[in-house]
């Protein structure tokens, strides 16, 4: 059976359409990006190289991280300090803690993370660990 040149032009139209519409069906939409809200107590230097950190590490796990003076969800508390060395000297090695609090002050974790080269790199340890950590508790609560 022999096409007219009708049925070819509709036929050609239709698999244009198609081909426009299989992107669009293939696409999958993105789960919305979850701001949290944290009060950093630290430094001033520290804080922002944290909050940096802490939105590098958050993307991963589709978490915006803001500074918040007031409603927050988290209250970060982050220290650095040298640590000293083997024979009592200053060492180019740091060590940090860090304590999570909820607003009403109630500790959701805390840890250490000692004798990491250079602020940079214990800030960036700090960080991943607390995207796990927060990522994990807000999974828990909206699931």
């Amino acid at each position: 059976m022999r096409r007219t040149a009708f049925q070819t032009q509709i036929f050609s139209w239709l698999g244009y359409l198609l081909l426009a519409a299989i992107p669009c069906c293939l696409a999958q939409s993105k789960p919305a990006l979850e701001t949290v809200l944290v009060k950093i107590e630290s430094t001033q230097w520290d804080g922002s190289k944290l909050l940096a950190k802490l939105n590098e590490h958050g993307k991963g796990h589709r978490l915006i991280f803001e500074q918040a003076d007031a409603s927050y969800a988290y209250r970060i508390v982050f220290a650095v300090a040298p640590s000293t060395g083997a024979q009592g000297g200053s060492s180019i090695l740091n060590n940090a803690t860090v304590e999570v609090y909820r607003p009403d002050g109630n500790e959701v974790f805390k840890f250490t993370r000692n004798n990491r080269l250079g602020e940079g790199n214990l800030t960036n340890a700090v960080a991943n660990e607390i995207v796990k950590r927060l990522a994990k508790i807000q999974s828990e609560s909206a699931g």
